[in-house]
């Protein structure tokens, strides 16, 4: 579905599942993933800029590098299951070209306040570097 500037909306199947650059550069706005979904792959919505929210399902584990880097999603909100966030999993390119989280990108862990969701985070959460562990500490809301 990569390159697909018209695809819109899109329904994964139950039993389904997605592999890196999946959607890159589509047109997609709306994204129902199977319940079943447990991995993210790295760069699987890459510079979807249309895609403005997601819901992430309960059991998702892992979310790969960039999976939603480039889109038009601000606040990314993840299940509590979510044990492993990989590099820039969201964000865009900054006027040098290079990576970057804007001011509004924000992470939202469901069914936690910020308080509640920094702790999460500390106690249950890996990231590639202690980089990214604080970026992303961060930017919990």
């Amino acid at each position: 579905f990569s390159q697909t500037p018209k695809l819109k909306e899109i329904v994964i199947p139950e039993g389904c599942s997605l592999t890196s650059r999946n959607f890159v550069n589509s047109g997609v706005e709306k994204v129902t993933l199977p319940s079943t979904t447990q991995f993210i792959p790295q760069e699987c919505f890459l510079n979807c800029s249309n895609l403005k929210n997601i819901e992430i399902p309960d059991g998702v584990t892992r979310i790969g590098d960039m999976a939603f880097y480039g889109s038009g999603i601000d606040v990314l909100e993840i299940p509590q299951s979510i044990r492993v966030l990989e590099r820039w999993i969201i964000g865009s390119p900054n006027s040098n070209g290079g990576y970057a989280m804007t001011k509004s990108n924000k992470i939202k862990v469901r069914g936690l306040n910020k308080e509640q969701a920094r702790e999460w985070f500390e106690n249950q959460v890996h990231t590639s570097s202690p980089a990214y562990h604080n970026l992303y500490l961060r930017k919990i809301i």
